[in-house]
């Protein structure tokens, strides 16, 4: 009898022994489960700010884009105007020098 409680003891031993060292591998492994969580957490928190910025960054640029394609516009008119109005300065200067040309015949006729 004796003997039978020194082997129940030991076996309660090498049980509370063995269950005590999982807990404490369970434990282990917890925490650094833990720590690979909060690593993931803040990876998908720079992943999400990198998406952000780029849609955002998106968003600007076809902003700009639009406002520069209506700049572009403007200025096109105004070329187009500028060049007109040269044109027509230019083709009332020709008109001018033929009136002026056709004017002074008689005068370079009589010269001559």
């Amino acid at each position: 009898m004796v003997e039978y409680k020194q082997w129940e003891g030991l076996e309660k031993g090498k049980e509370r022994m063995v269950r005590d060292g999982q807990n404490l591998k369970l434990l282990e492994q917890c925490g650094s489960n833990e720590i690979k969580v909060s690593d993931q957490l803040v990876r998908a928190t720079n992943a999400k700010n990198d998406v952000m910025a780029k849609i955002t960054y998106d968003r600007n640029f076809a902003e700009r884009l639009s406002t520069q394609k209506k700049d572009n516009e403007v200025l096109h008119k105004k070329t187009l105007e500028y060049k007109q109005n040269m044109h027509e300065k230019q083709r009332n200067q020709e008109h001018n020098l033929q009136e002026t040309t056709a004017k002074r015949l008689p005068f370079n006729a009589k010269i001559n």
